[in-house]
């Protein structure tokens, strides 16, 4: 019998099925122990998320979800990449090149490449990432924080990223380079890319940083965009954004918008141009050489890509 083939090597191999096992070992049911209905719950949900997990590694299919904190952020955002790309085709004809900064685990970078195969145009996706700790335990408390800075200071996450690429059948579309933002200036030639996507490091000083490098990188027509734009600035104004920001905050409640946000992007975004188009936290501007203007895309055109939409069914069967 032909062994399932994986794009990891003999010992990602062996943690794959080690956590199989492990998977296995939590479900209540297997031992008859006694435990609370809600404890073992979770416990059973646990060990489905990490057997799935552990196939997917195994039979070489793409893998979203709460193991290594794999799917990030708000999955209605991806719906947006499709009718923002098809708004930036409607700008400038030929070959698309996008560049994404911060991939972490690859479900944008796919949705992107979908979204060059579903409109019929040719085109490339390069991710930069360091794919290496970032967030600080003193300030980013939430449990996920630690969970993405174990699954980065391990390498779990960028073998994740390349299994996932090559398993969604990408690979040919998808570049990657392992590298800081900060040093886009030196890494490209200015007016590479047709379209910037930021979802990197969400502090202030780093989107800031970012959104001046991708200015410099674009050619018009041109589309910039980027994730976790909760709030814009004029709605959150106030003493605890700016504390939020001196203290170098990833994410926080906003007493005066009514929801949590991230208020480095709020900030930083603003700041850059004012007015952008929002939709569910994913925000874009425009310009075809001139002034930056709101990004025009239609939201009824939102779809959301299949490998998405397969792990947000999983996930809600529990």
């Amino acid at each position: 019998m032909q062994q399932p083939h994986s794009v990891l090597g003999k010992p990602q191999r062996r943690v794959a099925k080690w956590l199989r096992r492990a998977a296995r070992a939590l479900d209540p049911d297997r031992e008859g122990g006694k435990t609370s209905p809600r404890a073992g719950a979770e416990a059973a949900r646990s060990a489905r998320e990490l057997a799935h997990f552990a196939d997917a590694m195994l039979q070489r299919r793409p893998y979203f979800g709460p193991v290594l904190g794999a799917l990030q952020g708000s999955a209605r955002r991806h719906g947006y990449f499709l009718p923002a790309l098809e708004r930036l085709a409607e700008l400038k004809s030929g070959p698309l090149a996008i560049l994404e900064i911060g991939s972490w685990a690859g479900a944008s970078a796919i949705t992107w490449a979908e979204a060059l195969a579903a409109i019929g145009r040719e085109g490339r996706v390069t991710c930069i990432d360091t794919w290496t700790p970032y967030f600080d335990p003193a300030v980013d408390r939430d449990p996920v924080y630690a969970t993405m800075n174990d699954a980065a200071a391990s390498g779990a996450i960028f073998q994740l990223f390349l299994h996932n690429v090559a398993a969604a059948g990408h690979a040919d579309t998808i570049d990657h380079r392992r590298m800081p933002s900060s040093e886009l200036a030196s890494a490209f030639a200015p007016q590479s890319f047709d379209l910037v996507y930021v979802d990197g490091d969400h502090r202030y000083a780093a989107v800031a940083s970012d959104l001046a490098a991708a200015k410099a990188l674009l050619r018009a027509p041109a589309v910039l965009c980027g994730d976790d734009f909760e709030l814009p600035l004029a709605a959150v104004d106030g003493p605890a954004h700016r504390t939020a920001l001196a203290g170098n905050v990833d994410f926080t409640p906003s007493p005066e918008g009514g929801a949590s946000y991230h208020p480095g992007v709020t900030q930083a975004v603003g700041e850059a141009f004012g007015e952008v188009g929002a939709w569910d936290g994913f925000w874009g501007v425009e310009t075809d050489g001139g002034a930056w203007r709101p990004l025009a895309l239609d939201p009824a055109r939102a779809s959301l890509p299949r490998h998405i939409r397969e792990a947000l069914d999983r996930m809600a069967r529990g």
